[in-house]
């Protein structure tokens, strides 16, 4: 498709893509960013995704190739017929419930809480082709995953089985707090704000852990090359495991 726009569209540098990342295409949304990044720079691209990890990914990008100041990030907060599209600047998740955090808005924290752990447990999944339980309406929730992701990191990376015990066992310890406030129940108002924290945090250092540091992408498994390694080709200091 970009090839026939490049090739019939010349003169006329404007493109629209709407939500062209699907689960499907997990493995290559960081190829993509970087195509749209290089073969289509002095492009005028309009961009809309309900993929929150291809967007993240997307954004890492943009200050990788040093384009973060040629794009305006927002979040499509509501639309109607009336009033059309209203934005606002997009900010990271962590950056979201950090503000819930500071405004002690306890059931907001622990409800973006447990929908970050189910989005890095979804992208795990993706990226080391981890096994989960299928089901029909393919909507995977944190039960569903955290033990087959836990198992699957522990396999493809022995000496690593600690950190990844660590990192599981104060998200479970901490999760508690988190799970009553995502529901109705008359024990939420006995919550305290520092328990959320304690759960939000147990979630960013998952992420932390798994991300690359060098450039915040979530790393691919190469099967065939025994290697978790960051696919981001302008990452300054690219993450890479050697898997079992």
């Amino acid at each position: 498709f970009l090839s026939f726009v490049k090739h019939f569209t010349a003169g006329w540098q404007f493109i629209v893509l709407d939500d062209v990342i699907m689960s499907i295409d997990s493995s290559h949304r960081g190829r993509v960013a970087e195509l749209l990044l290089t073969e289509f720079s002095d492009w005028q691209l309009v961009v809309t995704t309900h993929d929150e990890f291809w967007f993240r990914e997307f954004v890492d990008h943009e200050r990788a190739y040093g384009k973060e100041g040629r794009f305006l990030n927002h979040r499509i907060h509501r639309w109607s017929l009336g009033e059309g599209a209203v934005v606002r600047p997009y900010r990271l998740r962590w950056e979201q419930i950090l503000d819930k955090l500071g405004a002690a808005d306890k059931t907001g924290a622990a409800n973006d809480g447990r929908q970050f752990l189910e989005l890095m447990l979804m992208e795990i999944c993706f990226s080391t082709l981890t096994s989960a339980p299928l089901k029909r309406d393919a909507r995977y929730e944190v039960h569903d995953l955290i033990d087959p992701v836990q198992q699957r990191l522990a396999k493809l990376l022995p000496p690593k089985k600690g950190e990844v015990t660590n990192i599981f066992r104060e998200i479970r310890a901490a999760s508690a707090p988190g799970n009553l406030l995502s529901h109705s129940n008359a024990d939420a108002p006995s919550v305290a704000i520092a328990e959320i924290q304690r759960f939000c945090e147990s979630i960013k250092a998952l992420h932390d852990w798994f991300a690359c540091p060098g450039c915040s992408q979530i790393p691919s498994y190469i099967q065939s090359m025994n290697l978790i390694r960051c696919a981001n080709s302008r990452c300054p200091t690219p993450l890479q495991w050697t898997t079992s």
